[in-house]
């Protein structure tokens, strides 16, 4: 949600099944700030159907359902789910506290786009890197509808990127994603349909161990401004990090993540492959429970 650059935004709307898109903003993380929700009104009002869903008691804030037991109601009259950021330990209690958890799973089975930034992208995965306990820690037990871990905000913290490569190499964290602050990760189900950007510097990265040491690969990523295309940015010979064993391939960081529903065919003609585009035809997206096996 960048008030000043609509293109990720406006990409997230692209995928929704029907228009004009109705978005839930989903707030949680952030303990449902009401200057969060204003902020979301305005960037997305006069371009979809927005609502919001949240969950915290307040004086100055009706909470939306007024009763857990409507949530799934609820949820399956959206089209996008949109996460905000903050706390995702905090996210992930109060979801299960509510059974938020297993109803998102269920929207993302039934071909609604699950979406959000930094809490709100690493909340999908089985976990990755959270502040949420003070200072930059290891999260587990995320969502787990993509199995692999996840990195928001890769590059914009030096602290934050030597604690995942150090968990990594030691097999405390398992492999994975990670974005620039402006890009975003495209699943279509569990697997990976493109990167894109708002901003052409922005990229995105494979994260994996190599006996013993982390490799960053640079994914190719497609600009969705003026003159886009699909890059792989620059390139550089593998090196050896001089005080984290780190082996690099390109450069990194991450904000948003869209996912979309599991078992939904990807579209055709929306760019260099993307696979995305007209919706006609595409097959129900098969409901099954127990999306995502592994936890943590």
């Amino acid at each position: 949600m960048e008030p000043t650059n609509p293109l990720l935004d406006d990409f997230v709307l692209s995928l929704s099944r029907r228009q004009p898109a109705r978005v839930c903003f989903v707030p949680t993380a952030s303990a449902d700030s009401a200057t969060y929700l204003v902020s979301f009104y305005r960037v997305f009002s006069g371009r979809c159907i927005p609502t919001d869903l949240t969950l915290f008691d307040s004086p100055l804030l009706t909470r939306r359902p007024a009763r857990t037991s409507e949530l799934a109601a609820f949820v399956g009259e959206q089209d996008v789910i949109y996460v905000g950021g903050g706390s995702t330990a905090n996210l992930l209690a109060v979801w299960r506290a509510h059974g938020l958890d297993v109803i998102l799973r269920d929207a993302w089975s039934n071909e609604i786009v699950l979406s959000g930034v930094s809490a709100g992208m690493v909340c999908w995965f089985n976990g990755g890197l959270t502040d949420s306990y003070g200072s930059v820690e290891r999260l587990s037990k995320g969502l787990a509808l993509i199995d692999a871990s996840a990195r928001p905000h890769y590059s914009g913290s030096e602290e934050r990127r030597r604690v995942d490569h150090r968990t990594i190499a030691d097999a405390e964290m398992e492999p994975g994603y990670a974005v620039d602050d402006g890009a975003a990760l495209h699943f279509a189900g569990t697997a990976l349909a493109e990167a894109v950007s708002s901003r052409p510097e922005a990229g995105a990265y494979r994260v994996d161990r190599l006996e013993g040491r982390v490799v960053e690969t640079r994914l190719p990523i497609r600009f969705l401004g003026a003159g886009s295309g699909t890059s792989a940015g620059p390139t550089h010979s593998p090196k050896l990090h001089d005080d984290s064993d780190l082996v690099r391939v390109g450069r990194g960081s991450l904000i948003t993540v869209v996912i979309w529903p599991h078992g939904a065919r990807t579209f055709e003609g929306h760019g260099a492959g993307s696979g995305l585009g007209s919706r006609k035809g595409a097959p129900k997206a098969r409901r099954r429970s127990g999306l995502g096996a592994r936890v943590g």
